[in-house]
């Protein structure tokens, strides 16, 4: 614990590090007893392929339609707006960009499938379909995300963690154009962890 807040203190200055650090020490207890076990329940429950799905104009052109609703998809950030007759079915849902929280919560549950957001945009206040993650900014890759989840400056870096969490060995991720700035931060992991990836 003391490590983790540590970690996380080192992100900010001064006197609003200290105040973080001691929000840290308040909340973690609270979060490790009521919402830790809401990640834990999907512990090692898949297997085989999952494929993480960014959203974007570029991605009208692949083929999505061809991606079984058997095969269990990561929805990222508005992945609401695109259109249900493209999409495919989305099993889960990753958000960490507090602006797009803060506009999107209502669009989040008519997803019907569990999203995933961090603790500290959303707090004691979930809604339907709602689980709370504890994120850190650092760059290391967490095994153990109903502990804590890297943000790694992208969000598909959390869902990684999670996809790997819940049991999956080959995943697939489409993005968008516009997140092609993460394929030098993403690339060493996919090929560690035997990811294949399509940046479109």
């Amino acid at each position: 614990m003391i490590s983790l807040a540590r970690r996380a203190s080192r992100m900010l200055p001064g006197r609003l590090r200290i105040s973080r650090l001691a929000q840290f020490c308040w909340y973690w207890p609270q979060y490790q007893t009521q919402y830790a076990r809401g990640v834990r329940r999907f512990e090692g429950q898949h297997s085989n392929t999952c494929v993480i799905l960014g959203n974007g104009p570029s991605l009208t052109r692949t083929p999505l339609h061809l991606i079984s609703p058997k095969v269990p998809v990561f929805g990222l950030n508005k992945i609401f707006l695109m259109p249900e007759s493209t999409r495919p079915k989305i099993w889960f849902h990753v958000a960490v960009n507090p602006l797009v929280v803060e506009q999107s919560r209502e669009q989040f549950s008519a997803l019907k499938c569990p999203s995933f957001i961090p603790f500290h945009l959303i707090g004691r206040q979930t809604q339907s379909g709602e689980v709370p993650i504890w994120t850190l900014g650092a760059k290391g890759f967490r095994f153990r995300p109903d502990r804590c989840v890297s943000e790694g400056f992208t969000v598909t870096f959390v869902a990684l963690q999670l996809a790997l969490f819940f049991g999956f060995r080959k995943l697939f991720i489409l993005l968008r154009s516009a997140a092609s700035y993460s394929c030098n931060f993403l690339e060493p992991f996919c090929q560690r962890l035997d990811i294949a990836s399509k940046f479109s």
